[in-house]
């Protein structure tokens, strides 16, 4: 049952799908064109420069919604509210997809390991989401079982390819606004943003 939780191992990306998800996210209200912003540094760093890319500054705070929303938008809203959606996460995931599932009426389900302080469920059920914790070792067991029984659409955390298409947008914003960047320095936890920021970087 778990092998339906992961895409293809040799599956990957273009750079018409990053700059089509580009795009379509372009239209959207809710995923913000964050600032790059110089960060000072002291003298014994030389001539050197720093820029932030601001994604805390993102709607929900983070750049998951990015990727979320290309996801939603590539597989039919309409569709959807009738299956509903799924998802697993201990935070911004989750908080991503219960907030686009409450904006756009996508009855919306989120598992949590039971580890998860209470207001972090308070906080996504408080947007509409039905939220299921149980221990960490059973989550990716019972993510499973739940697709299969409840037929709802996966919108998985960082394994999807229109998810990491929609992370890519921040990369494409980044060369945009500094086409001579030397590198790009991405945080990564399960990886999705930086195979969608590396992407975006290396196609153009």
């Amino acid at each position: 049952k778990r092998a339906k939780l992961w895409g293809p191992a040799d599956e990957v990306c273009t750079l018409l799908q990053l700059e089509e998800a580009k795009k379509r996210l372009d239209g959207a209200d809710d995923v913000l064109r964050t600032p790059l912003v110089p960060l000072t540094l002291p003298k014994s760093a030389g001539n050197g420069s720093l820029l932030l890319k601001l994604e805390n500054l993102q709607t929900c705070g983070s750049f998951k919604i990015r990727g979320m929303k290309n996801k939603l938008l590539k597989s039919g809203v309409a569709e959807l509210k009738e299956k509903g959606m799924l998802t697993f996460s201990a935070g911004n995931a989750g908080r991503a997809v219960a907030y686009l599932g409450q904006s756009l009426g996508i009855p919306t389900k989120i598992i949590m390991p039971n580890t998860v302080p209470k207001e972090r469920r308070a906080l996504l059920e408080s947007m509409g989401a039905t939220v299921e914790q149980v221990p960490s070792p059973e989550l990716l067991d019972t993510v499973a079982a739940t697709l299969e029984s409840e037929g709802r659409l996966l919108v998985h955390p960082f394994d999807d390819l229109d998810l990491i298409c929609g992370h890519a947008s921040c990369g494409l914003e980044i060369l945009e606004d500094c086409s001579d960047v030397d590198a790009v320095v991405v945080c990564c936890g399960g990886g999705g943003f930086a195979a969608g920021g590396g992407a975006g970087n290396q196609f153009s």
